[in-house]
């Protein structure tokens, strides 16, 4: 069995490895909000290539 010194150790290795996923998490919701939140989302996705037709190489 380990002694209690490990075991809080432990305790506090994990703890530390929970918070810091929590940050991650929390820093990655927090851009994802300040990205929805701007002009840009209120336009429509253009999608990988707009407009393959009217490019301007494009004149058959």
């Amino acid at each position: 069995m380990t002694s209690p010194v490990g075991r809080g150790r432990r305790l506090l290795r994990v703890l530390g490895e929970v918070v810091r996923v929590l940050l991650v998490g929390v820093r990655t919701a927090l851009s994802a909000m300040a990205v929805l939140s701007s002009d840009g989302a209120q336009k429509p996705h253009p999608g990988p290539m707009p407009d393959v037709d009217k490019r301007p190489e494009y004149r058959p």
